[in-house]
């Protein structure tokens, strides 16, 4: 199929011709033949006209290319062309040598496309028995002078000779061109860079790397309609309408670069990336594409992607808080769990460092531990701390954290998984505060001592800010408060003060109710009870009150009161140890007064048998003496130290021993 330039030169090279045989036509009709002549020019120009139709026909045919056939062809064209010039001759006088000089300059240019060097000489040979004619023509009828004869033919030879030589290098530049020009195609083939040339979405040429590419060979591509019928279905629409964008001047809508697929030869789907410029010089329908195989690249990104699809799924539906933080610990992204576990919204952590969610009691170790790992000293580490919470509260969890490095091993960010284990550090905060409390009430002399220790446990323990215990005066009928435990930090001492203020009976405020209804009693809307504590506990910032009962059997004799910065709400563990709790202390309390009493007891018999003049000696099952009193040392002279541990027949005479043993 022939290009634009193509079409472009043959219509120019027709112009030319037509040009050249209206100038020998309008010459001859110039010279003023007669009519007759007139009509038989116009029937050579007729003739002409038909034969060149037909050589045209003939030359595109499979055998127009035969020698013989093409000679046979110019010398009809020398033919006619004598005819022409012939017939005029005698009128044209001085002008017929320029004219026939014209007319051959034409016919030897135009034939000569097409010939080789060795065929070119029998047109030659034919145009020159042509001219030869004419020449004895004009110098036998004419009378033109031979001067005039050698000088046309002389112009006549320079112009053959110069267009020859010209066409000659011109073919050589063009060959030295179409070798660069495959050599780049080799080259660009050898990068595995298709090219392929389209007009009107048709195959025009390609290198290898295309051809090879598709499967196809040069004609079976050339066969197609247009080259994208290569694209899957789904994609040819849009191609399309690319392609009629692209060459209806609308290019600037259509991207220069874009995907797509091809469907090999052999059913594979290949993914390409394409870029395509217009090639200008050949025409407007024209267009050049780099074609480049990115299957490979494009496997990589679907992976890459479907890669990220699946930890987005898994990282959105963990059960596990997940999050991503900057190098200085600050959060980039966070789950839904994560966020549930710390009660606040995507857009109120973005930003917020990962130390201000932790509790300030294990800062301490989550700091270093994040900068042993941002300073290499290990790649992650795991432990267990608390965070609080948007509502106060604070929540246990297992951390684990590590540094992500890229490619290049450059540390990008940090990733925490925490795992909510309230239950499983209930069990064991739970039973730290038994141990707290039996460690206190061992430890100490009495419940005076004990109660702080025992208060500051619990704190500890079970995270509580601050603890009171409230002791029942049955006398009174009231309950009073003894004493207190804080935890060092916000100060809370406007609330404190007012425990020494207050006393309750039955019913009245935390304490009455506790001891009323012999159980536990939270409060978690300080802001609807009237009692004059919970103003005082609001004011302060305490939001969570709650109180236990001490018992002694069924009987209540205290009540321990724990407070806090946000609302808390007792689960069945807390109020199960708190219950045992309470009853241990509450038997404590009792038995140390029960003690207290038989110690004071104790005293009062030992002044009476102190004071009374008999002696008095108590004695073990062996007869061996406990003790005495004064009256025993002064009625036989000993002192108690000899005695106690001697058999009692040390006091009693010999002649009586044995009927006082028996």
């Amino acid at each position: 199929m022939f290009g634009g330039s193509s079409r472009f030169l043959l219509l120019f090279n027709a112009v030319a011709l037509l040009a050249i045989a209206g100038g020998v036509a309008f010459g001859i009709a110039a010279s003023g033949p007669p009519a007759r002549i007139l009509e038989q020019e116009a029937a050579i120009i007729a003739v002409g006209l038909v034969y060149a139709t037909a050589a045209v026909w003939i030359r595109s045919i499979p055998w127009g290319g035969i020698l013989i056939v093409r000679l046979f062809l110019v010398f009809v064209n020398v033919a006619l062309v004598v005819a022409a010039l012939g017939l005029a001759g005698p009128w044209l006088q001085d002008g017929f040598p320029p004219l026939a000089v014209a007319a051959f300059a034409a016919l030897l240019l135009y034939w000569d496309s097409g010939y080789g060097a060795g065929q070119i000489g029998y047109v030659l040979l034919i145009a020159a028995a042509g001219l030869g004619l004419l020449w004895v023509e004009a110098i036998g009828t004419l009378m033109v002078p031979v001067s005039s004869v050698i000088v046309w033919t002389l112009v006549l030879l320079g112009l053959v000779l110069f267009a020859y030589v010209t066409r000659h290098v011109v073919d050589r530049n063009l060959v030295t061109q179409a070798g660069r020009q495959g050599s780049l195609l080799a080259a660009v083939s050898d990068l595995g860079e298709g090219l392929v040339i389209t007009e009107d979405g048709r195959f025009v040429t390609g290198n290898e790397a295309y051809i090879t590419l598709t499967g196809y060979t040069a004609d079976e591509l050339a066969a197609l309609p247009s080259l994208i019928d290569l694209a899957p279905a789904d994609q040819r629409a849009g191609l399309t309408d690319q392609l009629a964008k692209r060459l209806g001047g609308g290019g600037d809508d259509v991207p220069v670069h874009y995907e797509s697929a091809l469907v090999a030869k052999d059913g594979r789907r290949i993914q390409i990336e394409t870029s395509i410029r217009p090639l200008t010089a050949e025409g407007p329908r024209r267009l050049l594409a780099v074609v480049r195989d990115v299957t490979d690249r494009h496997r990589s990104q679907e992976a890459e992607r479907e890669s990220e699809t699946r930890f987005r799924t898994l990282f959105e539906q963990s059960q596990a808080g997940m999050a991503f933080a900057d190098l200085n610990g600050r959060l980039t992204s966070t789950n839904e769990a994560f966020r549930q576990l710390v009660g606040y919204t995507e857009q109120e952590l973005s930003g917020v460092s990962v130390l201000e969610l932790t509790h300030p009691e294990d800062v301490i170790a989550s700091e270093d531990a994040l900068r042993r790992v941002l300073a290499g000293e290990t790649p992650g580490y795991r432990i267990d701390n608390r965070y609080i919470r948007k509502d106060g509260q604070s929540v246990w969890v297992d951390v684990a954290a590590r540094l992500v490095r890229d490619a290049d091993g450059n540390a990008v960010y940090v990733q925490t998984v925490a795992v909510d284990i309230r239950d499983r550090m209930r069990a064991e905060v739970l039973q730290s505060a038994r141990f707290a409390v039996t460690q206190a009430l061992v430890t100490s002399p009495g419940w005076d001592k004990a109660a702080p220790h025992v208060l500051e446990g619990l704190c500890r323990a079970l995270d509580w800010e601050l603890g009171e215990y409230w002791e029942v005066d049955t006398a009174r009928e009231a309950m009073h408060f003894a004493v207190s435990w804080k935890r060092p930090g916000r100060d809370t001492s406007a609330y404190e003060a007012t425990a020494s203020q207050f006393t309750y009976r039955r019913g009245e405020g935390l304490a009455g109710r506790v001891w009323e209804e012999s159980r536990a009693v939270s409060l978690t809307e300080l802001g609807k009870d009237p009692s004059p504590r919970s103003a005082a506990a609001l004011a302060v910032g305490l939001h969570g009150l709650v109180g236990f009962p001490v018992r002694s059997g069924r009987r209540v004799v205290g009540m321990i009161s724990l407070a806090t910065w946000a609302p808390r709400e007792l689960d069945d563990g807390l109020l199960g140890v708190m219950n045992d709790i309470g009853s241990q202390i509450g038997e404590f309390v009792e038995r140390k007064r029960a003690e207290i009493a038989l110690q004071e007891s104790e005293k009062r018999m030992r002044s009476v048998l102190d004071n009374v003049s008999d002696g008095l000696v108590t004695l073990d099952p062996a007869g061996v003496i406990d003790s005495i009193n004064p009256a025993v040392s002064r009625l036989f002279g000993y002192d108690e130290k000899e005695l106690v541990g001697q058999k009692v027949d040390a006091l009693i005479a010999t002649t009586h021993r044995g009927s006082f043993m028996n």
